[in-house]
């Protein structure tokens, strides 16, 4: 069995699960397995209309089959899908710098304390070539950039892959 290609959102509130029909005309990402995910639940942003805010689900990377063969495509987009409105969204990065394609890792989402802006934060996994990483990398949704953090020091966390971020 392949990895599946659609999109479903459960509304705690009334404790149901809906299929999402993709309502943007982009349509949903391709299917994936072991990709990272992280989910903005903040008021809209007045004003720049460019940069997702509100109820937002992203997504990055994974792979295309479960198992890494000659057919698997290691993926490095990055999406964000619209929880209101059901249209997913390619981001078209707008820095050199990015992150290599990867499976296995984990994002995590900072959000400011006011709502007014947020940033994610990108770590481990493995390669194309199956290395396990250990670099972390942060998106910057304002102006759709990435930079690589590097650490002062040699100490940091070792290679890992299938962890999460919190």
């Amino acid at each position: 069995l392949g990895p599946l290609g659609d999109t479903w959102i459960f509304d705690a509130c009334i404790s149901r699960w809906r299929v999402n029909p993709d309502f943007s005309g982009f349509g949903p990402p391709a299917a994936r397995f072991d990709h990272a995910a992280a989910v903005m639940r903040a008021p809209k942003i007045k004003g720049n209309f460019d940069v997702p805010n509100g109820d937002l689900l992203y997504v990055h990377g994974g792979r295309t089959s479960k198992y890494v063969t000659s057919d698997t495509t290691v993926l490095g987009d990055l999406w964000w899908l619209d929880l209101n409105t059901g249209g997913w969204f390619r981001i078209t990065i707008r820095s050199w710098a990015r992150p290599p394609a990867r499976f296995g890792h984990a994002m995590v989402l900072d959000a400011d304390a006011d709502g007014s802006g947020h940033r994610l934060f990108i770590f481990g996994g493995q390669s194309t070539s199956g290395v396990y990483l250990n670099d972390m990398w942060v998106f910057h949704p304002e102006d759709k950039s990435y930079l690589q953090v590097l650490p002062r020091t040699k100490t940091r966390p070792s290679e890992r892959a299938i962890h999460e971020l919190d």
